[in-house]
């Protein structure tokens, strides 16, 4: 699968996140961190080594948070550890979208995937204050900076700030996830105990 084919699927970049493993995961989440201490760099320093030295900074912790934290529930489970590439994202596909797979073989792992990602989502929702906090802390430290009259942090963070809480508040994520993926088990053990007449 090429790089070009994974950018354009999500379900076929959360299998290449799964297949690589904590290691991938923190690799990927460091740099995210290393991106956003750039731009706190930028901001702050004006030479060129302050910048990379402050990403690679950035790089390094997130890295650590990540490999503490381990991989997200949902990208954990024995039941794709068997299949094929293409058979996992066919898998992460159905349970994403609540659909049928469309080879009945794969049924019983999509089952027992929805089981793993409804676990997840159930768990996001009770936890989902733990969410806010990176959006609190961004507004206090946007407002530090705004109140202190330094321009170019301010902004950056209120930027940080705003993007943060797009994801926090994006309406029924886990939900809308629990409901797919209780729908991809409805139908996989459809597709298991009467093969040829699962529903969508």
């Amino acid at each position: 699968m090429t790089v070009s084919a994974v950018l354009r699927d999500v379900p076929a970049m959360e299998e290449w996140l799964w297949r690589g493993g904590p290691r991938r995961w923190a690799v990927a989440f460091g740099f995210v961190g290393g991106l956003l201490q750039i731009g706190v760099a930028l901001a702050v320093y004006e030479s060129a080594v302050g910048v990379i030295a402050a990403g690679l900074i950035g790089w390094v912790l997130f890295f650590a948070v990540a490999k503490v934290g381990g991989v997200p529930g949902w990208r954990r489970g024995e039941a794709l550890a068997l299949l094929s590439p293409s058979d996992r994202v066919a898998v992460i596909r159905a349970v994403r979208n609540g659909e049928p797979v469309p080879d009945p073989r794969l049924a019983p792992s999509v089952r027992a995937f929805a089981s793993i990602v409804m676990s997840a989502a159930e768990q996001e929702q009770r936890q989902r204050w733990k969410f806010l906090v990176l959006p609190a802390l961004s507004i206090a430290v946007a407002v530090g900076f705004t109140v202190a009259g330094s321009v170019r942090l301010a902004v950056y963070f209120w930027a940080v700030t705003a993007l943060s809480l797009v994801g926090w508040l994006r309406p029924g994520s886990a939900g809308r996830r629990l409901k797919n993926a209780a729908e991809a088990a409805r139908i996989a053990e459809d597709q298991i105990t009467r093969p040829g007449d699962a529903s969508c």
